[in-house]
């Protein structure tokens, strides 16, 4: 009669383990690339326009509930593995093109009570609006939940002097440094 018994506490124990492993939370290393990153409806926004090349980390400020936002890298081919976009790739995405890229969307996982979920590293088993890449040297454009496919919209003021592409409020382009 041991044997059940000692099974049940095990059992049980072995989960409370697994529950507490599955809300504690991974953070940011210290010194680590971090880029906040705000994407509203209307606009995306980075506080940082560059950062080096290797592990970076995005973190997604705004909206707090329910916010997204788009990655955007070359594809990958037969010859090449996915990486950083050209000026042409970058022109054709602002005006809604999305021939020859790759997105993929993020969100924040787990929002629950007092944002418990804030400042920490997505990863299985683990809630979080910290998103981490390994990025090498290059442009990649980081899209809003208010961008669409086949925009109209001019990346360049036609009146304006020639500074180069300008990219719509819905797009930015995060420039990786060697």
């Amino acid at each position: 009669m041991r044997w059940p018994r000692t099974s049940v506490a095990l059992v049980g124990l072995l989960v409370g383990v697994l529950a507490g492993c599955s809300q504690s939370a991974a953070t940011v290393p210290p010194g680590a690339q971090l880029v906040h990153l705000v994407a509203t409806r209307s606009e995306v926004r980075l506080d940082l326009a560059s950062v080096h090349a290797g592990d970076v980390f995005l973190q997604l400020d705004e909206p707090l509930d329910a916010g997204s936002f788009t990655f955007v890298e070359r594809k990958s081919t037969a010859d090449e593995t996915p990486g950083p976009l050209t000026d042409n790739d970058l022109e054709r995405l602002a005006h809604g093109d999305t021939r020859g890229t790759s997105q993929s969307v993020y969100g924040p996982s787990c929002s629950g009570p007092s944002e418990a979920d804030r400042g920490h590293l997505e990863q299985e088993g683990h809630c979080g609006d910290v998103w981490k890449f390994v990025l090498v040297p290059g442009k990649y454009a980081i899209l809003g939940p208010g961008w669409t496919e086949e925009q109209t919209e001019a990346s360049v003021d036609p009146t304006a002097p020639p500074s180069g592409f300008v990219p719509p409020p819905t797009m930015t382009v995060l420039r990786v440094l060697p």
